[in-house]
């Protein structure tokens, strides 16, 4: 199957996982809402009464920032611990979203009971592979913070310009993205693998589903990348659409806030498709995984 083909196949089957998008766009609407709601009482407590919430509402503004920041220290600070709060229970809640995903994918059915079961019985199992797939993007992670740290140090001291260093730095970012694509990939695959053969061995479907990626490198990262700029432009055009929508009233804020959410859940449904994409791109090598 060409890589388009396997594309439209893989949104295709994502759009068909109505119910199972839906959960998942609750769980992470809800982790969301935290969030906003705190952001806003912390904003509306400090400036609320005064002109510049109409600057923030009108578009970002840096002064009102910068003075937020500056003299509201710590409401932000709790908005920080907040969001680090909700970024590790979503690490949490990942397994079992990916594992009552895949289980669905897998039995070919749209249901509740399907995705908790396959969610469930597959969570600890799927956390032990997350938390080895977390420590080698925190390692490559590192090296590359670390030569980028370096490099500008170097650059800013003893070159004439900034180019270098923002050359270096967009080109460090892209070889992080390249690999965050390649990791994913494997992720994926050995988590299938997992469901199709009930071999919960973590490293043993590591291995093999890296040798798979490794076989077809350029594909996976080609079809990673496709994906990936699909999902910017999807990103780019909403956002245009959106701030056609004037919001001098109740009513048009309404409509934005319900665009703004048709949009999250939009994105949940590429991403699905995104993941059947690549557990359905290569057949004979899916199975070989076993």
């Amino acid at each position: 199957m060409s890589i388009f083909r396997n594309i439209v196949a893989g949104i295709k089957q994502g759009l068909q996982y109505k119910r199972v998008a839906f959960y998942i766009f609750l769980i992470q609407l809800f982790l969301s809402l935290l969030i906003g709601v705190l952001s806003i009482n912390y904003v509306n407590s400090s400036i609320g009464s005064s002109t510049n919430l109409m600057k923030i509402i009108e578009g970002y503004n840096h002064d009102v920032f910068q003075d937020l920041l500056r003299f509201e220290s710590t409401g932000w600070s709790m908005i920080k611990t907040f969001i680090s709060l909700i970024i590790f229970v979503y690490i949490l809640l990942g397994p079992f979203i990916m594992g009552g995903l895949l289980s669905c994918y897998h039995h070919t059915e749209d249901r509740w009971q399907v995705f908790w079961s396959g969610g469930s019985r597959l969570y600890f199992p799927f956390l032990k592979l997350n938390l080895l797939i977390l420590f080698c993007l925190i390692l490559v992670g590192g090296i590359l913070s670390t030569i980028g740290f370096f490099f500008a140090n170097y650059s800013l001291a003893n070159m004439l310009t900034e180019i270098p260093t923002i050359v270096a730095i967009c080109l460090l970012l892209f070889l992080l993205i390249l690999y965050v694509i390649h990791i994913v990939s494997i992720s994926t695959l050995a988590k299938w693998n997992m469901i199709r053969t009930n071999d919960f061995l973590i490293w043993r479907n590591f291995r093999k589903a890296a040798k798979v990626v490794r076989s077809r490198f350029g594909y996976y990262l080609m079809l990673g990348l496709l994906f990936f700029v699909l999902s910017l432009a999807f990103a780019l055009l909403c956002n245009t659409v959106i701030n056609c929508v004037s919001e001098s009233n109740f009513l048009l804020m309404l409509v934005a806030f319900l665009l703004q959410l048709l949009v999250l859940f939009s994105r949940v449904f590429l991403r699905n498709g995104y993941y059947a994409a690549l557990v359905h791109s290569h057949p004979k090598e899916s199975s070989n995984l076993s």
